[in-house]
């Protein structure tokens, strides 16, 4: 019996730990310090530091007149403290990312972003390269990639400072550029560039299904690039389903949403116009 037991004991403690997964302990000390250069799009420094649990990250934006000059200059920078927790989840996204032992992979590519890296952790340095990351390629590059960004991100919040991240996000991979953000009534900003393929992997027609048809949606597009020809079957059959949708759309957004046959009435010029439109449909 007692056998039984401590069989019991020891099942339920190795259920107990792999159910609480014990976070990785924090570096002693630990500098990041990353540069992201796309090729049309501002430049960014992110550099991360923590000593003794304590932490702080900096963001520097420059400027290229030109995409093919070589002088760019800070047009904003700006350092935030980091807590504990951001501390956590910075580490635990990179805990299986091999920082000090990564190299650099250089591609023959004439767009896309060079992200150039140098880590400094507990005495061990290193320092790599690499360029417009895949998730299924390069997971570790975007992996990298991603707790950067979702750190930034967390500490940097106008609407200036998200659509910047939002446009940096475009250079990788991170899925289709799509987010609810309110629900009374419903609310849904669309970033980037909606592309053929987000229709083939079943990720737009996806997101789509979980927006309702029995009461007005207001699709907030003012940071987007557009939207390709292959996605007009599907949001077409979307406003079929709900004649009650409102579009804020940019300049390029609402040349393709007009060959898609959005009514102009339909349509408004900032955020607050379209919440009146959603407002007085209901």
């Amino acid at each position: 019996m007692h056998r039984h037991l401590l069989l019991s004991f020891a099942s339920c403690g190795l259920l107990f730990a792999s159910a609480y997964s014990v976070p990785p302990p924090l570096p002693q000390s630990f500098v990041y310090v990353g540069q992201f250069e796309p090729s049309f799009l501002d430049d960014a420094t992110f550099v991360v530091r923590s000593q003794l649990g304590t932490g702080c990250l900096r963001w520097t934006r420059y400027h290229r007149p030109e995409p093919t000059d070589t002088v760019r200059y800070p047009v904003f920078t700006d350092s935030v403290a980091l807590t504990p927790q951001d501390l956590q989840g910075f580490f635990t996204a990179l805990d299986s990312v091999p920082l000090l032992k990564m190299r650099t992979r250089e591609q023959l590519m004439t767009d896309g972003i060079w992200v150039h890296n140098a880590v400094a952790q507990d005495g061990a340095r290193n320092a790599f390269s690499f360029q417009s990351p895949r998730k299924a390629r390069d997971p570790a590059e975007h992996r990298l990639v991603e707790a950067v960004l979702a750190l930034a991100r967390r500490k940097y919040k106008t609407l200036a400072q998200r659509e910047y991240f939002e446009q940096l996000e475009g250079y990788f991979d991170f899925g289709l550029p799509c987010e609810i953000t309110a629900t009374a009534p419903f609310e849904v900003r669309v970033h980037g560039v909606l592309y053929d393929n987000y229709v083939n992997d079943g990720s737009l027609p996806a997101f789509l299904q979980q927006l309702p048809t029995g009461q007005p949606v207001l699709m907030d597009l003012t940071n987007s690039q557009g939207i390709a020809y292959g996605c007009f079957p599907t949001l077409r059959q979307f406003l079929r389903a709900n004649p009650r949708v409102f579009w804020v759309p940019s300049a390029a957004a609402a040349e393709d949403l007009q060959v898609m046959g959005v009514e102009r009435g339909h349509f408004a010029a900032t955020v607050a116009q379209g919440r009146v439109l959603c407002q007085a449909s209901r």
